[in-house]
């Protein structure tokens, strides 16, 4: 292979915007395409005016051209496909073996390429591990050639006894000529290594670097010599004496063989992306969390016994094994212990010792057969918890919208009347929401009135964020963002300690409809669908509250934005040290128990 010369300009300036053009046929497109180019190959719609969330109103876009999507896939191909998929793993499997020859030959003899002094950076250190992190902005880098970028990439290696994973991973990659498919491509990429320390503990190092290759074909797997230029911008490096979560599983008493399992189904057959949940609650007031575990199969409620351990007690509060895909526990009537709705059913707490369920002699709560995903709060601080719906389907609805208004679902608000009664407020109070499906709701009070208010994170729409007037009435609040939707849930945390909830969204990132959107033709969309569409693949996102129930972005400052679809996120204080820490569980629909899809 005959690779072109590098450059001395910064990569980081390399340009990835121009004109369209056709390439050879596209294979092995990743699955990420399908979020991205689903969305820019179909008509999407847009309010007449940006700003009248309530508009119905709707200018149709013009369609993607053939050639224009046919340049998306082409370049999906080559950069995500063959170069990551193909051409990456050879690097990660000659770093892994630690064969100097090998992975030298990856790169060409005039690489330019910087990288963080490894005594630099910021370190932290806690009782369970420590941390070193390095930035661009604020560590120095130095200039290296070839073989002392490679005898870095090595050192690191050198630091591991054993690896249990080492993955380089393409983040963004484009031509540096849009349009020009066989001239020189620069992109992001990233490597991690986990594994074994020679020091006797674990630990990972991970880091994002920028680069350069001098052209990507189909036959680029087989070549050498085609990195041209490489440079660190973002570095992490952990360490600790042992994992910092074990499976203990089999010690809970807590029967995961009777759930639905995907890893299991036979080939071919199709596989739910929801099969249920966890949630928690302490039924009997005995001081230790229960937990119900919804399934396709059935859902099981487990008593919180001593030393961490559970015993099933379904059949003797009275539950049916029935299936449910959400629940919620509230104390709707006062009394003092946490009643349940189940499979839509209303059940009543007697004293922790059963669950009774009511007929519709007894309450008057009749929720739509869809309901699945629900919140409760005292929105009007009368004493009495409320139920709020998220996320119904309509009976009719105008088409199905990924970027503008949608009426294709809604969500409803029950207030508590006492004695089991409820009423629907949904339209009075304001909070029917954008019409979007929508996959959770937390409440708190956001700009310090006492009042509690709601944000959602809906899948296929913006989020609704609904202010509490104190009145029975809501008013739209505002969040920091082009679109916001493609959420699939929401924590709220005071992560800062400064008095006021911090929303963190879990949104339906994908590194390949990162790329494809991030290869998209400038002028294709109007500017304010372009940026909207560039919005809604920028990753999950947390929101520093101002103090005033308005926000700052800040999640890929955070450095927490790129984790994959993430479902159940959840902030907890892991380490007891009053701060709060944040979980985030990535996955779409796993196939195989040793290959995280997230």
């Amino acid at each position: 292979m005959t690779a072109q010369e590098p450059h001395s300009d910064d990569l980081k300036n390399s340009s990835s915007v121009g004109q369209s053009h056709t390439g050879r046929r596209a294979r092995g497109i990743a699955a990420g395409l399908l979020v991205a180019a689903g969305v820019v190959a179909a008509v999407v719609f847009s309010p007449s005016q940006s700003d009248d969330t309530e508009s119905l109103d709707m200018a149709p876009v013009a369609v993607m051209s053939t050639e224009d999507a046919k340049y998306l896939q082409d370049v999906e191909h080559l950069g995500g496909f063959v170069l990551g998929d193909l051409a990456f793993p050879k690097i990660a499997a000659a770093l892994k073996d630690g064969n100097s020859d090998s992975l030298k030959s990856f790169f060409h003899p005039a690489f330019v390429g910087k990288s963080f002094r490894k005594d630099g950076g910021t370190a932290s250190s806690y009782s369970f591990a420590t941390f070193r992190n390095w930035h661009e902005e604020r560590d120095e880098l130095q200039v290296c050639n070839r073989d002392q970028f490679v005898q870095t990439l090595l050192e690191y290696r050198e630091e591991f006894s054993s690896l249990n994973s080492t993955g380089v991973k393409v983040m963004q990659m484009s031509p540096e000529t849009y349009g020009k498919l066989d001239g020189a491509w620069a992109g992001t990429f990233k490597l991690i290594l986990t594994g074994q320390r020679v020091d006797g503990g674990i630990g990972s190092r991970v880091v994002e670097l920028r680069c350069r290759v001098s052209g990507i074909t189909d036959e680029l797997p087989d070549q050498h010599e085609w990195m041209l230029g490489c440079e660190m911008y973002v570095a992490n490096d952990a360490a600790t004496d042992k994992l910092l979560m074990r499976d203990m599983t089999a010690e809970t008493g807590i029967d995961v063989s009777s759930l639905h399992d995907n890893w299991n189904l036979e080939a071919g057959v199709p596989r739910p992306f929801l099969t249920g949940g966890l949630y928690a609650c302490d039924y009997d007031k005995d001081g230790r969390v229960d937990i119900l575990v919804t399934d396709k199969r059935g859902a099981s409620l487990y008593h919180g016994d001593d030393d961490g351990k559970f015993s099933d007690v379904t059949a003797q509060v009275g539950l049916p094994k029935t299936k449910s895909r959400g629940a919620v526990f509230a104390d709707f009537d006062g009394d003092g212990y946490e009643d349940l709705i189940l499979a839509r059913q209303l059940y009543r707490n007697d004293g922790g010792k059963k669950f009774v369920q009511l007929d519709l002699l007894e309450h008057n709560l009749v929720l739509h057969p869809r309901s699945n995903n629900y919140s409760v709060v005292d929105f009007d601080r009368d004493g009495r918890m409320d139920l709020y719906v998220v996320g119904l389907e309509a009976e009719e609805h105008t088409a199905h919208r990924w970027i503008g208004r949608s009426d294709m679902s809604f969500n409803q608000l029950w207030r508590n009347r006492g004695n089991w009664q409820f009423e629907n407020v949904t339209e009075k109070s304001g909070t029917r929401g954008n019409g979007s499906p929508t996959l959770g709701a937390a409440w708190f009070d956001a700009n310090g009135d006492d009042n509690p208010d709601v944000m959602t994170a809906c899948e296929l729409g913006p989020n609704d964020y609904f202010l509490n007037n104190g009145d029975g009435t809501f008013r739209r609040g505002t969040v920091p963002e082009g679109y916001g939707g493609f959420s699939m849930g929401i924590a709220i945390s005071d992560f800062n300690n400064d008095g006021f909830g911090d929303p963190y969204i879990a949104n339906m990132y994908s590194k390949a409809g990162q790329r494809v959107v991030g290869n998209l033709r400038k002028g294709i969309y109007n500017a304010d669908v372009d940026a909207q569409m560039r919005d809604f693949v920028s990753g999950n996102e947390l929101y520093r509250n101002r103090g005033d129930g308005t926000f700052d972005r800040i999640g890929q400052q955070a450095g927490i934005h790129d984790i994959g679809w993430t479902y159940g996120v959840a902030y907890v204080d892991l380490n007891g040290d009053g701060l709060e820490d944040l979980y985030s569980p990535a996955g779409f629909q796993s196939v195989s128990p040793h290959k995280p899809d997230g």
